[in-house]
């Protein structure tokens, strides 16, 4: 996030006018996510989500991720893939939080999975294509533990079957065995019994000899894979790309691949439509994408042929890219996970005019006290009635709007030469209160309750130094005078909805004091023009 919303990542929220019950989440009757005091927490006790509302905000970013409900028998959890659309939709049983079914959707597709109402174990996975079951896999059980897993087609005949083996002592599982319908064995999965992870896969050929053997970590992520053929007698040594959590890595410094650049799937598309015009590639820039030749001419061509000489692995798809250079290279995988070189797009961005002026949708004077993002000063002094903004330094003019709010007295507008206005700052007169701060508190929630209204939930922090020894109540306001408490309310745009508030990135707003008897709200507005209007001053260096 941005300047004034730094600090809310590290602090702790209350949350206004909804609660979900505490509890405990379980899937497949392991531990997954626990819910208290409107946060959601995993099995590290690390917070994964905030809850405002009855929609889910992400811990890391607040960026919204999805919706939470709460009947008298069920908590129910929807994940969004975007604003709109429902990537996962879960149901947990209210009374002992075991999972009971959850979809999971992808365009035409979905897979539903059913669990028991007593035990929480999974007992049904079932595999949707344009609403017909393309097949379904049913899962049995001795007590809590798991036997075998046979999987069946549209027309009930069996596909395969899974067995699953365990340690005799500490009942962990050992392997598990995949066969055909005709008994032949496909393949067999090793786990550490102490960890319960995923520590080797075998797979087979169709008369029963190894055809490739791949190890993995202690997060169940590949690291070698040995392929065996008949032609050798030693097995020829794969690595896999060992991307980090972002999606990442580095070949140098400045060469890199990333799994999260582009969907390989729809370049083929792309392409074909860039033969008319450039795509719209993101809000920042177009692009150019074409199926590329792709030789030695090209500078990262000796990067992807030491990868392929070097046994290089990946999982996924990805892309390779060169921090100054705007063209990147995306590549697919063969079905044994080998970088396929035939298959390469070559994308090449080209960055988007910026007309900010364009973002508000609303019309005319929309934006906070009649200013709008991009507004030159002729049209700063336009919305404050013709009077002239009143310059104090740098970019910041005090202003006078047509359109004021009876809380505040003070406005101050910033304005660049180079991209309009791109912040607004309003505080309000001395405002007399108790050392509860009542009168104060009160005042600051009559403003913000509208500010509610037009943009949704804010975020509220109310915290005290721990080394602050005045924390109770009567000292409210001594707290605030000694810069001790903070108490403010913050609202911002994200990925998703940033489009829909005509440029706004973010709103803080807050109390300040210099004596305990009284004191004063202010308000902060910030556009997305911000960081180019700062850069504005970086380039006269």
């Amino acid at each position: 996030m941005k300047r004034f919303f730094l600090f809310s990542i590290f602090v702790l929220f209350t949350v206004r006018g909804f609660a979900i019950s505490d509890i405990s989440l379980f899937h497949n009757a392991k531990p997954y996510m626990t819910i208290e005091s409107n946060k959601m927490y995993d099995t590290k006790g690390d917070e994964t989500f905030l809850i405002n509302e009855g929609k889910l905000f992400s811990a890391k970013d607040h960026a919204f991720v999805g919706t939470i409900k709460e009947t008298t028998t069920l908590i129910m959890i929807d994940l969004y893939y975007d604003e709109k659309t429902v990537g996962q939709h879960s149901e947990y049983n209210k009374s002992n939080g075991y999972l009971l079914t959850m979809s999971i959707y992808n365009d035409n597709q979905e897979i539903k999975l059913d669990f028991d109402y007593d035990t929480g174990l999974i007992q049904k996975q079932t595999n949707v294509e344009d609403k017909k079951i393309v097949k379904y896999s049913l899962f049995q059980y001795n007590g809590s533990v798991l036997e075998k897993v046979t999987e069946y087609n549209s027309k009930n005949e069996l596909i395969t079957y899974l067995t699953c083996f365990y340690d005799k002592k500490t009942k962990n599982i050992l392997e598990k065995h995949i066969y055909d319908s005709d008994d032949n064995l496909l393949s067999i999965a090793k786990f550490n019994p102490s960890i319960d992870k995923l520590v080797e896969e075998q797979i087979y050929n169709k008369d029963g000899s190894l055809k490739s053997k791949t190890t993995f970590d202690k997060d169940e992520k590949p690291v070698e894979k040995f392929v065996y053929r008949l032609s050798s007698k030693k097995p020829v040594k794969y690595t896999f790309i060992k991307f980090n959590d972002e999606g990442y890595y580095n070949l140098n410094d400045e060469t890199y691949l990333s799994i999260n650049f582009c969907d390989y799937s729809m370049l083929s598309k792309y392409a074909l439509d860039s033969k008319i015009a450039p795509i719209d590639w993101n809000d920042k820039y177009s692009a150019n994408v074409k199926k590329c030749d792709f030789n030695d001419s090209i500078d990262c061509y000796n990067q992807i042929t030491k990868l392929q000489k070097e046994h290089f692995l990946s999982v996924v798809p990805f892309s390779i890219s060169t921090k100054k250079s705007m063209t990147t290279y995306c590549f697919n995988i063969t079905a044994d996970n080998e970088i396929d070189i035939f298959s390469c797009y070559e994308i090449t961005l080209t960055e988007k005019p910026k007309n900010y002026p364009a973002m508000n949708k609303s019309g005319k004077g929309s934006g906070p006290f009649g200013f709008d993002i991009g507004m030159t000063y002729d049209q700063v002094k336009a919305a404050c009635g013709g009077r002239e903004p009143e310059h104090i330094a740098d970019d910041r003019y005090y202003v006078k709007p047509k359109k004021t709010h009876p809380v505040f007295e003070n406005y101050i507008v910033w304005i660049s030469d180079s991209v309009g206005l791109y912040y607004v700052k309003a505080i309000s007169g001395e405002i007399k209160t108790s050392e509860y701060g009542t009168e104060i508190k009160s005042r600051f929630d009559s403003v913000l309750k509208p500010l509610e209204a037009k943009y949704g939930g804010f975020y509220i922090e109310n915290r005290v130094k721990q080394d602050f020894y005045f924390k109770d109540e009567k000292n409210w306001m001594y707290s605030i005078v000694q810069g001790a408490r903070s108490y403010s309310a913050s609202w911002f745009v994200n990925t998703d909805n940033y489009q829909n508030y005509d440029g706004l990135f973010g709103i803080i707003m807050g109390i300040s004091a210099q004596y305990s008897s009284s004191g004063y709200i202010w308000i902060e507005y910030e556009f997305l023009n911000y960081d180019d209007a700062k850069k504005s001053h970086d380039d006269a260096l």
